[in-house]
């Protein structure tokens, strides 16, 4: 028995032996030696232009966050006489008064009377005849400030919450442009924002014919305050720096799989433009993001997309309401050629719109009927692969691709 045992327990380790050898001995298996190796680049998995993109996509979402949702710090216009503790010589020029003159006054009691009347926003006390008249004014231009502080007239103003349009001094530093509060809500809703919040501001904005700057509900006088905004903002123009060198350049040259590629690199470039050449603006881009050479070449091909903006702000107006006739997606040489015709035969109906994209505005001096040539041009430069159909990924196209610029993180 003992002997079978040991049998048993002798071929047993003899088959593991066998199996390892020829386990081992297996041609497909390869050991890499990774001290002999010299590889020069790894390949991108599938999931890492995702991340980048989704990266890149919260990086702008927090930037709009920031602009349309975060109050603007706020002080009263120079030219009001509006801090309380500095006795204002002066008056008023053509401002009608409201709630009569007080008579037998004095310059505390003035004031207090304009305070406590929420249509008052100007008093002015006459000290020779003790007499307060109490304003409602509506411009600067309203109120002449005695700087050499002569003269018998005492004046204050006292802010009003629907004086924003006129009477506040921005402290932020931020552009105020209508029209960059509506392309930054455009691309809120283009890539999709989850913050519901955000989602309904910029909604608003493109809903609305004006937009109401955000300010905080008193006047700023905290330097600690004002401080800490212009650390919130300083990481907001990070994120909006970063976003933009990947949506418009390609910073991390990876296959980006997101759809709109065109549309975003157009939007994001409208943004920074308007960023950029803002009067209230005084905060640079890129300064500390790229070297002062680079610098140069984003700007330039920012300032080159401007044009190209504005054909696409056209083209797909023209395309989504005219062009596309019958919503197919795209556009034929016939719905083309009929679209001018109809033009042509309007072209002395004021209410005609005869403006077209790029080259291809009909000539409302012209008599003659350049139909064809239009439509030449027009199929020559768009369909490319002759197939008689021009989509608007075709028309986009032809912007140009960003310049080679040496954009690649450390």
């Amino acid at each position: 028995m003992l002997l079978l045992l040991a049998s048993i327990v002798v071929l047993i380790i003899f088959f593991s032996f066998f199996i390892t050898i020829k386990i081992n001995r297996n041609p497909n298996v390869k050991f890499i030696d990774s001290s002999s190796q010299n590889i020069t680049e790894e390949s991108v998995p599938n999931s890492s232009a995702d991340a980048i993109y989704n990266e890149m996509r919260y990086d702008f979402l927090r930037f709009a966050e920031f602009f349309l949702l975060v109050r603007r710090p706020y002080g009263i216009k120079d030219d009001l006489p509006w801090n309380e503790n500095i006795d204002y010589k002066g008056t008023t020029n053509g401002v009608s008064d409201i709630g009569g003159i007080i008579t037998n006054s004095t310059v505390i009691n003035c004031k207090n009377n304009c305070k406590n009347d929420t249509n008052c926003n100007l008093w002015k006390y006459d000290n020779d005849e003790q007499k307060c008249t109490k304003y409602n004014i509506g411009a600067t231009e309203n109120v002449t400030i005695d700087n050499n502080n002569e003269g018998t007239t005492d004046i204050g103003y006292w802010f009003r919450a629907r004086d924003t349009s006129w009477a506040v001094d921005d402290l932020s530093e931020l552009p105020n442009k209508k029209e960059l509060f509506q392309k930054i809500s455009e691309m809120v809703i283009k890539l999709k924002s989850k913050n519901q919040e955000l989602l309904k501001k910029a909604k608003s904005i493109l809903s609305s014919l004006n937009v109401k700057y955000c300010y905080e509900e008193s006047i700023s006088k905290s330097q600690q305050i004002l401080n800490q905004y212009m650390s919130d903002k300083q990481l907001a123009t990070q994120y909006l720096e970063k976003s933009a060198l990947y949506f418009i350049f390609k910073r991390f040259n990876y296959n980006d799989t997101y759809k709109n590629k065109i549309e975003f690199r157009l939007l994001v470039s409208k943004i920074v433009y308007l960023y950029m050449n803002d009067d209230n603006n005084e905060t640079q881009l890129f300064n500390d993001i790229v070297d002062s050479a680079t610098k140069i070449a984003v700007i330039e091909y920012i300032d080159e997309l401007q044009e190209h903006y504005m054909n696409y702000n056209i083209v797909k107006s023209w395309f989504t309401t005219k062009l596309d006739t019958n919503s197919d997606g795209y556009i034929t040489r016939q719905e083309l050629i009929n679209i001018y015709n109809n033009a042509y035969s309007k072209i002395n109906n004021s209410e005609q719109d005869t403006t077209f994209p790029f080259d291809f505005t009909v000539d409302t001096d012209s008599c003659n009927n350049d139909v064809e040539d239009k439509v030449n041009l027009f199929f020559s430069t768009y369909d490319s692969n002759g197939t008689g159909r021009v989509y608007l990924d075709d028309i986009l196209s032809s912007v140009p691709e960003p310049p080679n610029l040496n954009l690649q993180s450390c």
